[in-house]
């Protein structure tokens, strides 16, 4: 159990570093694929570990970073959104365990268990079963439009955007264990919403070099 703690310890900090590095170096050539590669191995392997050491409902929330790390590392790989077999069975598997951790939210509240996980798991779950089920309609039944610009870029976008959601849960989890703020809801939220602001401003920066026009509603 220690080693499967070193490990989990160690690809959590290689994520931490080739995520920062992935976010403030120049994108694309064959260091930025290096460091991308790396980080989703890492990423796998803190699931793995963590799983062995700690809680399912842990495991349920390192999911939503991995299923952003997977569907950015394809969107950035081929350069498309158009969608294969592999990726609408890692989009229905997505669905499936967000509504399992949105539902789990209203019953941990009323068998009486913490109100804090509680919140916690709607909160995110919330969030992962609104990116899955939009993944669903935009990528499997096409009867949505995509989600960023519908243009040749749409991928560009999609690439990382992804990337920032997985790294915010990282560092959800990072701050959550550790206790930065003093205050659990303040630890799991407040890397959401600082991230958040962070991808519409990176957004926003992207559309105007791409000169892609705001869409209309």
């Amino acid at each position: 159990m220690e080693l499967i703690t070193s490990l989990h310890a160690l690809s959590g900090v290689i994520v931490g570093i080739t995520g920062l590095l992935q976010i403030l170096l120049k994108k694309g050539g064959k260091f930025h694929r290096t460091i991308g590669l790396l980080y989703c191995w890492a990423w796998l392997v803190v699931i793995i570990t963590g799983t062995a050491i700690g809680s399912i409902f842990i495991s349920l929330l390192g999911i939503l970073g991995l299923y952003m790390v997977i569907t950015g590392y394809r969107f950035g790989h081929f350069k498309t959104s158009e969608t294969k077999a592999i990726d609408k069975a890692i989009i229905y598997g997505g669905v499936v365990i967000a509504a399992l951790l949105l539902l789990s939210g209203p019953i941990l509240y009323f068998i009486g268990r913490s109100q804090t996980l509680a919140i916690i798991c709607f909160y995110f779950g919330a969030i992962f079963f609104i990116t899955t089920f939009q993944d669903l309609q935009v990528f499997v039944s096409k009867s949505r439009k995509k989600r960023t610009t519908g243009y040749k870029t749409e991928w560009y976008f999609e690439h990382f955007g992804r990337m920032y959601i997985s790294y915010i849960a990282a560092i959800t989890a990072f701050s959550a264990i550790q206790n930065i703020f003093g205050i659990a809801l303040v630890n799991w939220i407040s890397p959401t919403v600082i991230g958040t602001a962070l991808i519409v401003f990176t957004n926003q920066k992207y559309y105007q070099k791409f000169k892609i026009p705001k869409r209309k509603s």
